[in-house]
């Protein structure tokens, strides 16, 4: 074992004849705890496809897509598995601080993408109330 700590977002298989969008609310609800009923997603962040290798669990392919959700509950009631990629510290930190944690290239892409997003959201969200 390399000591190597990784880092990542919820993910999982496709159920039965779930969407991408129903895997992605199930598979956060389940790895957080919270009723998937308190998630909206926002939009879809980006994709990433990670092919055969030794670096990946059991060399499998797998292709992921990835969504922006808002959580609309308490967030005391998050409740993180002590699991892959945590360490049971929560802070705030800049988007160079939480993706200089991530090992994987696509991953840093990827919250850099969703760090995008929330700010676009919340640049309109703030027009928006000032008409």
């Amino acid at each position: 074992m390399s000591g190597k700590i990784e880092r990542v977002a919820p993910k999982g298989k496709i159920q039965n004849n779930e969407s991408p969008q129903q895997a992605a609310l199930r598979e956060v609800s389940e790895e957080v705890g919270i009723s998937s009923d308190k998630l909206v997603i926002e939009s879809k962040i980006g994709a990433t496809s990670l092919r055969s290798s030794h670096e990946f669990k059991g060399g499998m392919d797998k292709d992921i897509t990835y969504f922006l959700m808002h959580y609309h509950g308490d967030p005391a009631d998050v409740r993180v598995q002590p699991v892959e990629g945590y360490l049971g510290i929560f802070k705030r930190a800049t988007l160079e601080e939480a993706t200089g944690l991530i090992y994987y290239k696509n991953m840093r892409e990827i919250f850099t993408l969703a760090h995008a997003a929330i700010g676009q959201q919340q640049v309109k969200k703030d027009f928006l109330n000032r008409i």
